[in-house]
This record gives C-alpha cells, structure tokens and sequence, in this order.
C-alpha cells in the first residue's frame, strides 16, 4: 500500500498511515481491534475527526470487521480495490488443494464462499466505492473460477448489498494497486465521493 499512501500526500491530507497485519497469524476481530487502537491513536495525533479509509483484497474484511466491533469509528469515506466482499471461491479452491484446516489452522476461513456475511457492512452515511478487477473476456485471469475476475477474486464477489459505487477495471489482483488507472479512480473517489467515468 506504500504507493497508493504516496500518491495520496498530492490530496493534502494531514497524514497516511499504512498498518501492516499478519492475518493469517491472528483472527480477523483480533486484527480488527488492533486497527481500531491504531485509528485511536492517529485521530489523537493528527487532531482529525474522521478518517478516509481504502482497502486492499482482505482488508476489505478487516474494515468491516472493525466496523462491526467498533461502529462509532468516524470513517468519513472507504475505496475498496478487490475486496472479496461476498468471500472468494478461490480461497475454498486452495483449501481444498491445500487441507491445512485439518491441522486445526485455518487461515482461509473468513474468505470463504458467504463467510463475509457474518460482518457488517459500511453503514449508509459511510461513502463506499469499490474497484473490481477483471479481464473483459468472460472467464478471467483464472479460468477454474466461474465468472471474470482477476485471477484471484470473481467480479460479483467485490459487491455489497448496500448502496454503494462500483467500477471495473482491467487487471490483475496483485497489480490493481499499482496501476495507474485504480490509483487514478481512488483518487477521484477520494475527493469527489464519485468515480471517473
């Protein structure tokens, strides 16, 4: 997220924080609590009154599971790029390819198909726009997975159920936050509450 925080200094915030978790070291709500502490401490700091957030993939989930344990966090807007918001099929894929669960470890849970709809999403005064990366041909980057998507996360699986912005654009999962054009929209997000279209 470096990049994406470096070229968000150009919209003049007071400061970018990039919080780093090991999520498949701790459970989801003990990641949320310690991005919660984390915003306490930056809100504090910077003498701001709420926060813009954007997500990438799994912190996606960790924003809303903050948001479910700490609903009172004042976040103002939310970019999502890629987040696997109704679960991914590719995390049963792996799962079952690589049966790790069965030792009693299993860091793949909270993305599974529907395993999402445990948080909450967003509230409503909450902007949320949100970043789908695809290839445009129908099958994807990853053909085992049923619809386009990009390589990891299949299109409808980025959407919630609440009102909210949605684009795509054609990329790769590992590459949709360094690209010019997702780091362009969440830009424009950012200062508009809409997308560049």
């Amino acid at each position: 997220m470096w990049w994406i925080a470096h070229q968000l200094k150009a919209l003049q915030y007071r400061k970018t924080h990039t919080p780093t978790f090991g999520l498949h070291l701790h459970s989801l709500q003990d990641n949320a609590a310690a991005l919660h502490t984390q915003i306490q401490h930056a809100l504090s700091q910077s003498g701001a009154t709420n926060i813009d957030v954007v997500t990438y993939s799994m912190g996606g989930l960790l924003l809303r599971a903050m948001l479910t344990l700490y609903p009172d966090t004042p976040v103002k807007r939310v970019v999502m790029i890629a987040p696997p918001n109704q679960g991914a099929e590719m995390a049963e894929l792996v799962r079952r390819w690589i049966p790790v669960h069965e030792l009693g470890w299993d860091p793949l849970a909270p993305l599974l198909p529907n395993a999402p709809t445990q948080l909450d999403e967003p509230a409503a005064q909450i902007s949320v726009g949100i970043i789908a990366g695809i290839k445009y041909n129908g099958t994807g980057y990853n053909p085992l997975l049923s619809e386009d998507n990009d390589g990891k996360v299949c299109l409808t699986e980025t959407k919630l159920k609440r009102d909210h912005q949605w684009i795509t654009v054609k990329g790769r999962h590992p590459s949709l936050i360094l690209h010019p054009t997702p780091i362009h929209q969440t830009k424009h997000y950012l200062e508009h509450q809409r997308f560049d279209q």
